[in-house]
């Protein structure tokens, strides 16, 4: 190896440690909410729901549910990415079994720690007649998403569903996008 090979090298290796010290903790992408969307199957009463981008990075979610009929909601979350037809994850997990019997739910589990800060549905199981279930500033904490997400458009589906007879209750569907961050952005952020 000649002298510029070496100097290539050793600033190369410095580069990439320097990037690796910087990023380390820290997501590789930027996540941005564009909007949260709430149907009701008219079944159960009466849902909404909205959005409210506070920064690029931090957004609140909320919702408000009145029941016109007594229900055990299973969850049936599923991630789009992009144009896909098909879903990433595709999960159904028993709301009520996790709140109320410690039974085990991946990906509830992942949203519970602030989404039960947030909301009133610790208190459902069943949720109740004439009740009002609502989430209030839910914000949304990318920390504990994974390091590395491909960047895109994403849409995640989260289906409420009466487990008695399998029966729509809700559907929410949340719209977002990644965006790799610039080294610059890792290193001086």
């Amino acid at each position: 190896m000649n002298f510029k090979q070496i100097t290539f090298t050793v600033l190369i290796f410095g580069f990439n440690l320097y990037f690796t010290e910087a990023a380390v903790g820290r997501a590789l992408y930027d996540f941005k909410l564009n909007r949260v969307a709430c149907n009701d199957s008219g079944l159960y009463g009466k849902i909404s729901c909205g959005a409210d981008v506070i920064t690029p990075t931090l957004s609140h979610i909320q919702m408000s549910f009145n029941t016109t009929k007594e229900f055990y909601p299973l969850v049936k979350i599923g991630f789009i990415y992009g144009n896909s037809k098909n879903f990433l994850i595709d999960v159904t997990e028993d709301f009520c079994a996790f709140i109320c019997e410690d039974k085990k739910a991946t990906i509830t589990s992942y949203f519970w720690t602030v989404l039960k800060d947030a909301s009133n549905f610790a208190q459902g199981c069943p949720f109740r007649e004439g009740e009002r279930y609502f989430i209030k500033d839910y914000a949304l904490d990318i920390s504990n998403f994974p390091a590395i997400l491909p960047t895109g458009d994403y849409r995640v589906d989260v289906n409420l569903i009466d487990r008695a007879d399998n029966s729509p209750i809700a559907l929410i569907q949340v719209f977002a996008y990644i965006r790799r961050k610039t080294i610059a952005e890792l290193l001086w952020s």
